[in-house]
């Protein structure tokens, strides 16, 4: 006894169909995978500019703690009490670069690119970039030194 069925040939509009079955799966297939990518793209640069502002908050949260400590600093009576009497008519070299007390520090540890003591005859002494400097503070500031020696007193 045999048992072997005989199947009737498959008709070509039935392998049509399943041809474009296979075709529409992998189409959608294809559409799920792009729809899935774009939403990881989306999300990585959601994620980039989330991670640019949380670093801009803390440079700046940096560096408005340096320049309320630099002002802490500069407020204190007693560095400017040693610097009235070493600048007092004429710039001592000596104390303060040679000494370190206003000298490359400055530009080294605080970042000041410049750092100049004035009076109202004009300016006794003067660092540019960490460096002595013959030039005078209006070399370097536009703005007239009436008003800042002033707003300073």
């Amino acid at each position: 006894m045999h048992r072997n069925a005989e199947l009737p040939p498959s008709s070509p509009t039935s392998r049509l169909q399943i041809r474009r079955l296979i075709g529409a799966l992998g189409a959608l297939f294809g559409l799920g995978c792009l729809i899935v990518l774009g939403a990881l793209f989306n999300i990585a640069a959601t994620l980039d500019q989330q991670a640019m502002q949380h670093s801009r908050f803390h440079a700046n949260q940096a560096l408005e703690q340096r320049l309320q400590a630099s002002s802490h600093f500069l407020s204190s009576y007693a560095v400017w009490d040693a610097a009235y009497a070493h600048f007092d008519g004429q710039a001592d070299w000596q104390w303060a670069y040679e000494q370190k007390n206003v000298g490359q520090s400055l530009y080294d540890a605080s970042g000041y690119e410049g750092v100049f003591v004035v009076n109202d005859k004009g300016t006794l002494y003067a660092l540019f970039k960490g460096k002595p400097s013959e030039s005078s503070v209006s070399a370097y500031v536009a703005a007239p030194l009436g008003p800042i020696i002033e707003r300073a007193r």
